[in-house]
């Protein structure tokens, strides 16, 4: 149904976007402080005895002295996407994506330090000869700079890329020769005179050209999943000599003696021999766990930049590695720098976050201090960790296909499994409430988790012949809402389910069908549920009655959205980037700031002052504008508050939320009828936003009981009973 908006509406409205474009001009811009686990690497170069890496988050330097103990000397975060390296003396040039083109000062590994940066553009590739830089600059063509200056680009010439489709993505340069493909085209130019770059030939591939490599009269093409030898002893005239399909794809290839080297995607390295140009031959495959991207070879030693796999793999690492080809037909590993996983969400309790790290397993990093994370362990869930919510000394993780796994986190430093639970489904997701895990599954599976070891189910929600898929669940009172996928055929729904029996959940209500949508997470704060749907951006559903759901709005202005959090008027969504909305009037949100983070934004969770994102190839710490800088605590809401005591009346366990303003002192005690304390929750300072107490009585009588929260000079009581 639609509801109309009366004068009175829209005149506030009205004013509501007056006010928020006021606050979104005078705020503090979302500002980058730090950031962890980087991952996702496609470039390694050589100088001395350290490594740079070209890395999505911007550029690493490793110590590579020791090969079977490569590690972190520094980095140098950037917000681009970094693609390929060139060292030049003490000048190293990095391609980084969207951001151009980045100049850093090497001269100190260990404080590499940005000497210039060109924005011109996406920028994929570089290749250094002499004094000129030749850069694949996409849909701009192939750039030629002057760089006697090292800092100070002159542009020489540029490739005129009239008429011809594609954008380049690579480039490579043999004598007076460059060569740059453009989609499945490779342009050959002559470049005696670089100001003046002319077209002598080409050759058109059969997929689409990642790169390409030149030796004497041959020219090698990492062609889609294949690879050409092109004869170009007649540069206008190239003429195919041989190639072949290997498995997966192929994204650089280097000659060297009688062998050609691949990057060959999720298969690792391959390696052929070349001699006969006309008849290649396999040498050897290398299976390797990540997906290779880059290839650089120095002597008798292959150097491989890797991103994740994509899915759960064998044992073993993945990041950058040091390959001994000596005897290409039998590459031996020598030596790793190994990377986590894509992350997929974040929790926050206290000074610890806890990172879903996918295959990696779950990771718990110490953010006392936001601007210096320390990661203090990392424990393997088994499959892929998608989801975690943390109560007291337990962290619930949902595996995606191993189930919840309860892990003992009492000791961040050395997490153990406690119990789990095999789910019926994927587990994408987990709202704990009580003595109750809420597991989206297919759709809702309710578990007990009064015996953290053994836990049990209690009862199973699904619905139509095809039943559906549950992305993320959120639980209030005895209600819980949860986004769910159908197939055959494909749309979106809200569901609302009756969990007041936990044994026997029912549908209360759902949304209409949404086609084409990708309902991925789901926060509720006051009357209102915020979805965050990949393809259309945050649908706003007014739920203030639950029987009949109603969409209020669908913000699209940050596109497609995987994640949302929520804290007072201000709702934190992401996916290309972190993008924050006043919400204050749910029917009007309205921009106030965005961050474009370097991968994509997975999870993001809300700490005093911070924004903390899992950040598909990081996790990256930023400064939250919409918290004021006096008082270092969220703007909304601005009081302390006892939000909810669940399930009440209780038997036995009670769960107890409240919310502060900002990070400090807080008690939480029970009292019973008599005015007498028997228990204290909780005492010391919580970070602000929403917080969660568990209160086991099973020693206690049946009757009433109060739970008293202090904050400062204000308190707040909510009335408990008992029954046994």
């Amino acid at each position: 149904m639609f509801r109309l908006q009366t004068s009175f509406q829209r005149l506030m409205g009205l004013i509501s976007i007056l006010l928020c474009a006021w606050v979104s001009a005078s705020a503090q811009t979302i500002e980058y402080l730090s950031s962890a686990l980087w991952n996702s690497t496609y470039d390694f170069k050589i100088s001395g005895n350290y490594g740079y890496a070209a890395f999505q988050n911007g550029l690493m330097v490793l110590d590579i002295s020791s090969l079977d103990s490569m590690h972190e000397v520094s980095k140098l975060y950037l917000q681009g996407q970094g693609r390929d390296i060139e060292v030049n003396g003490n000048y190293l040039y990095l391609a980084d994506g969207f951001a151009g083109i980045q100049i850093i000062d090497i001269s100190n590994p260990f404080n590499p330090a940005l000497a210039a940066s060109y924005p011109i553009g996406m920028v994929n590739d570089i290749f250094i000869r002499g004094n000129l830089a030749f850069v694949a600059a996409g849909q701009l063509g192939v750039l030629i700079y002057n760089i006697t200056n090292p800092v100070d680009l002159i542009e020489v010439s540029i490739y005129d890329t009239t008429g011809i489709t594609g954008s380049c993505s690579s480039v490579f340069v043999m004598d007076s020769l460059l060569f740059a493909p453009f989609g499945r085209i490779l342009h050959i130019v002559s470049i005696a005179d670089s100001a003046n770059p002319l077209h002598i030939g080409s050759y058109q591939g059969a997929f689409g050209i990642n790169n390409v490599f030149a030796r004497d009269q041959w020219c090698y093409l990492a062609d889609g999943p294949s690879y050409t030898i092109l004869d170009i002893a007649d540069p206008a005239d190239p003429i195919v000599i041989s190639g072949r399909i290997i498995n997966n794809s192929v994204n650089e290839v280097v000659a060297a003696g009688h062998y050609l080297y691949i990057s060959n995607g999720e298969n690792g390295m391959a390696i052929e021999n070349i001699q006969f140009p006309s008849q290649p031959e396999p040498a050897s495959q290398l299976e390797l766990n990540g997906v290779t991207t880059g290839l650089n070879l120095v002597g008798s030693l292959a150097f491989l930049s890797q991103y994740p796999p994509y899915s759960r793999v064998p044992q073993g690492p993945w990041g950058i590695m040091a390959v001994n080809v000596s005897n290409p037909t039998n590459p031996v590993v020598q030596g790793v720098y190994g990377t986590s996983a894509y992350n997929k969400g974040i929790f926050i309790q206290g000074r610890y976050a806890y990172l879903a790290g996918g295959i990696s397993g779950m990771y718990i990093i110490d953010i006392a201090d936001p601007s210096s994370l320390r990661v203090m362990s990392l424990i393997d869930t088994g499959h892929e960790t998608r989801s975690i919510v943390v109560r007291d000394t337990l962290a619930y993780v949902a595996d995606y296909g191993a189930g919840m796994k309860i892990i003992g986190v009492s000791d961040p430093s050395a997490p153990y499994q406690v119990g789990q639970f095999t789910a019926q489904s994927h587990l994408s997701d987990i709202a704990i409430s009580g003595n109750y895990a809420y597991l989206a599954t297919h759709i809702l599976d309710i578990v007990d988790i009064s015996d953290q070891a053994n836990p049990v189910l209690l009862g199973h929600f699904t619905r139509g012949p095809f039943g559906g898929h549950c992305w993320s669940v959120v639980v209030r009172d005895t209600l819980a809402f949860a986004v769910t996928s159908f197939e055959d055929p494909y749309y979106d729904e809200l569901e609302i389910i009756d969990i007041s029996d936990p044994a026997a959940p029912v549908l209360v209500a759902s949304t209409d069908p949404y086609w084409s949508s990708s309902f991925s997470d789901i926060c509720l704060n006051g009357d209102y549920a915020f979805v965050a749907d990949y393809p259309n951006g945050l649908r706003i559903f007014d739920i203030s009655d639950p029987a009949s759901p109603e969409l209020v709005t669908t913000y699209t202005g940050y596109g497609g959205l995987s994640t949302v959090s929520i804290s007072g008027i201000y709702a934190y969504v992401g996916q290309d980037e972190v993008g924050i909305l006043d919400i204050s009037n749910p029917a009007i949100p309205v921009p106030v700031d965005n961050y474009d983070t370097p991968g994509n934004p997975m999870g993001i969770a809300l700490s005093g002052g911070h924004i903390f994102v899992a950040d598909a190839t990081s996790v990256i710490v930023l400064r939250n504008p919409m918290v004021s800088a006096n008082d270092d605590g969220p703007r909304m809401p601005a009081v302390a508050a006892l939000m909810s005591a669940y399930p009440n009346p209780f038997n036995a366990s009670i769960t107890i939320s409240y919310s502060l303003p900002a990070p400090g002192p807080v008690s939480l005690d029970i009292y019973d009828i008599l005015g007498r304390k028997v228990a204290t929750l909780f005492e010391g300072v919580m970070p602000a936003g929403e917080s969660r107490a568990f209160w086991n009585a099973k020693e206690m009588p049946s009757g009433l009981y109060f739970a008293r929260l202090i904050v400062g000079e204000r308190q707040e009581t909510v009335r408990m009973v008992l029954l046994k």
